[in-house]
């Protein structure tokens, strides 16, 4: 290959317009999507649309609300069907299922899916964060949170959303942590 490198590059231009580098240097990513040795392709395939089904920023044109229902908080202007559950979030059914971060980095706790002719959530907020951790590094740079108080109940659009969270109660305080399988990480 060496001895012809003059010739191509005469033929085809420069290395970088035909180089397979840019594939090699991906093939570390698609190695990391196969599991086991049997049937590797299929697995990279699965994969990919796995990644591709959790990204959320594109969650809005697919969102479908179920178990409609006729309690809980609703704003003073109640124009809203009300439901429990959509995508990925469930209102009121579980605890651990209610949490959410906004695109503004806020912890958000939803109480009631409201639709009008848009998706909105209804609830409150986390007002005081603090880094759960310092060392290495600082946890607020991967969105891991110690919230306490509660703001008022706000609407906010569905698409406000960026992932969602866990939230654990321990020892005092409340820690809240980005599920790492709806989250964008090449943000």
């Amino acid at each position: 290959m060496l001895c012809h490198i003059c010739d191509d590059v005469r033929l085809f231009g420069t290395l970088d317009e035909y180089s397979a580098f840019p594939f090699e240097n991906h093939l570390k990513s698609v190695k990391k999507l196969v599991r086991s040795p049997n049937k590797p392709l299929q697995q990279i395939v699965r994969r990919l649309k796995e990644m591709e089904s959790s990204k959320l920023y594109s969650f809005s044109s697919k969102i479908t609300v179920s178990d409609q229902f006729y309690s809980g908080p609703l704003p003073e202007e109640n124009v809203y069907e009300c439901y429990k559950k959509y995508t990925f979030y469930v209102a009121e059914s579980r605890e651990a299922d209610c949490y959410c971060l906004t695109k503004d980095k806020k912890v958000f706790k939803i109480h009631n899916i409201l639709k009008n002719n848009t998706l909105f959530i209804y609830g409150k907020e986390f007002v005081n964060y603090q880094p759960f951790f310092e060392y290495p590094f600082n946890s607020v740079a991967i969105d891991v949170l110690v919230v306490k108080n509660y703001s008022n109940f706000k609407l906010m659009p569905v698409n406000d959303i960026l992932t969602k969270c866990v939230v654990v109660h321990n020892n005092g305080y409340t820690l809240s942590i980005p599920m790492l399988h709806d989250y964008d990480c090449d943000r």
